[in-house]
């Protein structure tokens, strides 16, 4: 019998944790709350609460080559640094090319995750999940792949910048006028976007 891993998200890193469980023998679970992957590269007009969300004119800020499955190229006609639509198609490339998709449970959402009662002999988890219609389960298994990433919730250092209005990166809408102030990648194609 296939032990049974639950990954959480079916963003880029879901994805590729879908592809090592089966590659080692484990039969994964994805639950994606939302009702496609492509986690954070899928821009939506109307961000979710409590989902990360990219602003539209987003582009990869280092090159296909770089950002590149080291077992799946992206297509040659891609160019070198790819709009945020690119890099969702190229992720949906690559999970119907090692077909990925029959593992993820789409609008379901994961409420808790905790470890069994008899955890120190099993090591197993128990995964509750709820479906958009309503429907609660409970599933074991003997590991979780947390894949929900950090671009969630902002971390704003509202106390250096008194004044004004402090927006998190998935709120920018091309028509602002603002000050930046970022670390990290989320700085890196944000110019881009300001000077167009």
């Amino acid at each position: 019998m296939l032990q049974k891993v639950a990954v959480i998200s079916a963003g880029i890193s879901g994805l590729t944790s879908i592809k090592a469980c089966l590659e080692e023998g484990l039969q994964p679970e994805c639950f994606e709350s939302s009702n496609d992957n492509g986690g954070i590269w899928r821009f939506k007009d109307d961000p979710e609460p409590e989902r990360a969300n990219i602003y539209s004119s987003v582009i990869i800020n280092s090159s296909k080559e770089r950002m590149a499955f080291s077992d799946f190229p992206p297509p040659a006609e891609l160019p070198n640094n790819m709009h945020h639509s690119e890099m969702l198609l190229y992720m949906r490339l690559y999970a119907q090319a090692f077909k990925l998709l029959q593992y993820i449970r789409f609008k379901t959402t994961v409420d808790s995750v905790r470890q069994t009662l008899d955890f120190a002999s099993t090591g197993q988890w128990e995964v509750e999940t709820e479906s958009r219609d309503g429907q609660r389960e409970t599933g074991v298994f003997v590991g979780v792949i947390v894949c929900t990433g950090h671009f969630t919730h902002p971390h704003l250092p509202l106390r250096d910048f008194p004044g004004g209005r402090n927006i998190f990166i998935h709120m920018y809408d091309e028509a602002d006028e603002l000050i930046v102030s970022s670390r990290g990648d989320s700085w890196s194609s944000f110019p881009g976007a300001v000077l167009m």
